[in-house]
């Protein structure tokens, strides 16, 4: 059996909730500053620890990284905020000292699979939804928010039998829409968050009927006085375009009306078709908080979430500081956090992989061609959609990523004691004509430029280099440097210069 965490009574500043114990037994955050020192407390590893490990070790930090990393703004407090007013409405009404479950669960549970519309039945709903883009935090912000409520609290020594109060289950909205799947991903999670109960096993038998279930969820949400169910994937009854989203949806806002168990709904933008324009639905469904998560624009809480994810740099040496990244990484993740977080963390890799001491922008390049190449086309179409709408507040220019590969070659340049006044201008015309190369190499390439002597030119007349350039060109087609033997057609062709040897470059 997991650790049970034991119920500590706190008076309730509101007297409405005086002598409740399952919100006296619940802490709560009251400022955002208290939420966000909450937020901030994690075990990530800093760049210190890290850089004194081997890589395998680092690979690790990067992955608890990706999960404990946040950037504390105004929508993940949203969240929690909205998880809260509904969880302590749902138990302002709900006193297990005064109410009779046993009776309240055998009069309603079989309104719960009832088709009737029953959004009418009551005039108040608790339930909210949370939707928006793949990538954007949904998940990571309620986690957060969850996580600051203990998983069971027991209670005991009341006026009335001792019980384990669970005040928050969060379980998958099924890919099938089927109302029996929902109820065993719920009876799964109890049995995780009580650790020695065999729900999943005593409720799910073979032939078992859905309203079997049902009657054994209901059973269970007052038994254990849940506070609120969190249904996350909610697009997945989307998907389905059986109709059957409707029921799944009226089943839910019957848990509500007969149990007094709000709904949180979470899912992405396309869950949002659902409702299809059922304004009772929507209404029920947002009566305690809607939010809808779009992607972040370029604005100073994305370049506060660079620089505080470039604080965990975990290369031998830390990245050019000249370098705008947050406008970089804004280019190819397009506001999405996750894929910014992808690139950062794959980056990484690759500088483990070949010995790169540092994050530089042709490793962010090489990233994108290499391993994101497949979505890299929707984030340029995003590109172009955003460069075409009136308000976009994006520069309109394209992004010149030269001048950024310039600073690194510029740098090399002048690590080899090389002035600028002597490379000014060859930068960034040899990085034109060898765009394939990174920036050490185009470094190596103007350094031999400017070491090397230039060719004696004979003086010929103009109309005579005309004839003979006409010559070699007509000379050098495909057609007249096709041989029969294939070696001697490479080394022809490889003289010509069609030829260019990248595996020399590969990285």
């Amino acid at each position: 059996m997991n650790k049970l965490h034991e119920a500590v009574y706190v008076k309730s500043d509101n007297p409405d909730h005086e002598g409740n114990p399952v919100i006296e037994a619940l802490p709560r955050l009251n400022n955002i500053k208290d939420y966000f020192r909450y937020c901030a407390t994690n075990s990530i590893h800093t760049r210190e620890e890290a850089i004194e490990k081997p890589y395998h070790i680092r690979r690790d930090y990067l992955n608890q990284l990706q999960r404990d990393f946040v950037l504390p703004n105004y929508g993940i407090w949203d969240v929690y905020q909205m998880i809260v007013n509904a969880l302590f409405t749902s138990y302002s009404s709900r006193n297990p000292i005064k109410e009779n479950t046993t009776e309240k669960v055998i009069k309603d549970y079989r309104d719960l699979l009832q088709i009737r519309d029953l959004t009418t039945k009551v005039a108040v709903s608790n339930s909210c939804s949370l939707f928006g883009i793949s990538g954007i935090g949904k998940t990571t912000a309620v986690n957060l928010a969850t996580s600051t409520f203990p998983k069971a609290i027991l209670h005991k020594n009341l006026d009335c039998e001792n019980f384990i109060q669970i005040p928050i289950v969060k379980v998958e909205c099924p890919k099938d829409g089927s109302i029996k799947d929902l109820c065993r991903f719920f009876f799964i999670e109890l049995d995780k968050i009580l650790g020695d109960s065999t729900y999943e096993e005593d409720y799910c038998k073979k032939k078992d009927s859905e309203s079997d279930r049902v009657n054994a969820l209901s059973k269970l949400v007052l038994k254990h006085h849940i506070g609120i169910i969190i249904v996350d994937e909610i697009q997945h009854l989307d998907a389905q375009k059986s109709g059957g989203e409707k029921r799944m949806l009226r089943f839910f806002l019957n848990l509500d009306n007969t149990l007094g168990i709000p709904i949180m709904l979470v899912g992405t933008r396309d869950g949002i078709a659902i409702f299809k324009d059922d304004d009772k639905l929507i209404r029920r469904f947002t009566a305690s908080g809607f939010l809808e998560w779009n992607p972040k624009p370029e604005d100073g809480e994305w370049k506060r979430f660079i620089q505080r994810l470039f604080i965990y740099q975990y290369t031998n040496e830390k990245a050019d500081e000249n370098i705008d990244w947050p406008r970089l990484f804004y280019h190819y993740s397009q506001g999405i956090y996750s894929r910014a977080f992808q690139i950062f963390k794959i980056a990484h890799h690759l500088a483990f992989d070949y010995n790169k001491e540092k994050i530089t922008v042709s490793l962010i390049n090489q990233v994108i061609k290499e391993r994101l190449y497949i979505d890299e086309p929707l984030f340029e179409i995003k590109r172009k959609d955003k460069i075409n709408e009136r308000n976009y507040n994006f520069p309109l220019e394209e992004i010149d990523y030269t001048d950024y590969r310039s600073i690194e070659v510029k740098n090399k340049l002048v690590e080899k004691k090389i002035s600028s006044n002597i490379f000014k201008g060859k930068v960034t015309k040899t990085l034109e004509r060898n765009n394939e190369l990174n920036a050490q190499e185009i470094a190596d390439k103007i350094i031999l430029d400017l070491t090397s002597k230039p060719e004696k030119t004979k003086t010929v007349s103009k109309e005579k280099d005309i004839n003979e350039e006409e010559e070699v060109l007509a000379a050098n087609t495909f057609a007249n440097l096709f041989c029969e033997d294939k070696d001697e057609t490479y080394q022809k062709v490889k003289e010509f210069g069609d030829i260019f040897e990248f595996e020399k470059f590969r990285l």
